[in-house]
C-alpha cells in the first residue's frame, strides 16, 4: 500500500516576515544562523551553548496510514515544543533586559562625554546619533532581533501542533466511519447472497 502524508500548511505571521527582513537588511545576509533557510522547516535554536536543530516540518506532517501512532506521538511533541517555547521566551526576556540597561548606562556616558566637549547640553539626536555607533549595542539589538524571530515561529509551530491535532482526531474519526460503513456493506452483501441463496434453493424444490 502506497503511503499517503498530509501536512499542514504554516505561513510565517506578518510581524515573523518583518524581523527577518530587518536582520538580513542589517546583515546584508539572506541567511540568517539559527532560521536559515526560513521556509524550509528547520529550525536551529541554541541553549547555553548547545545547540538544537529541529525539523519541525516532519513533526508537523502527518502519516495517514499510521494514525495510532501519530495520535500516541502528538501530546508528548506538543509538551517538547512548549517546553521549547517557554525557554526561548526565557532567553528573549533576558536579552531585553541585558539590552536595556545597556542602552541606559551608554546613554549616560555619551551624554556626559558630550557635554564635557561642547560645553552644553547635548541635543537628543546628537545623544541618539553616537548611541547607535556602538558596536556591541548594534550586535545586542542584532541578537535580540534573532531570538525574537526564532520564538515567533516557535508560536507559530505551536500553534500548527494543536491545528494537528485536531486534524489527527477528524482523520481517525473519518477512518472509523469507513471501516464502519465497510462492515455494513460486507453485512449486508452477505445477507443478500444467503437470502438469494435460499430462494433459489426453495424454488428448485
Amino acid at each position: 500500500m502506497m503511503e499517503r502524508k498530509v501536512t499542514l500548511r504554516r505561513k510565517p505571521s506578518d510581524v515573523v516576515r518583518e524581523q527577518r527582513d530587518a536582520i538580513q537588511k542589517a546583515t546584508g545576509n539572506p541567511h540568517i544562523a539559527g532560521v536559515s533557510p526560513f521556509d524550509s522547516g528547520a529550525l536551529t535554536l541554541n541553549f547555553d551553548g548547545e545547540e538544537l536543530q529541529l525539523d519541525y516540518a516532519q513533526h508537523l506532517s502527518i502519516d495517514e496510514e499510521d494514525l495510532n501512532s501519530e495520535l500516541s506521538q502528538q501530546p508528548s511533541l506538543y509538551v517538547w515544543y512548549a517546553r521549547l517555547l517557554g525557554m526561548q521566551k526565557a532567553l528573549v526576556d533576558t536579552a531585553k533586559n541585558a539590552l536595556r540597561e545597556q542602552e541606559g548606562r551608554l546613554y549616560t556616558l555619551i551624554r556626559n562625554r558630550l557635554e564635557q566637549t561642547l560645553g552644553r547640553r547635548p541635543a537628543q539626536v546628537e545623544v541618539d546619533a553616537r548611541l547607535n555607533q556602538d558596536a556591541q549595542l548594534k550586535e545586542r539589538r542584532q541578537n535580540l532581533i534573532e531570538l525574537q524571530l526564532q520564538l515567533d515561529v516557535l508560536w507559530g509551530i505551536r500553534d500548527s501542533m494543536a491545528q494537528k491535532k485536531d486534524c489527527l482526531l477528524s482523520l481517525a474519526h473519518n477512518r472509523r466511519a469507513e471501516m464502519s460503513l465497510d462492515l455494513h456493506v460486507n453485512k449486508t452483501t452477505q445477507l443478500e447472497r444467503s437470502f438469494r441463496n435460499s430462494r433459489n434453493k426453495a424454488a428448485k424444490e
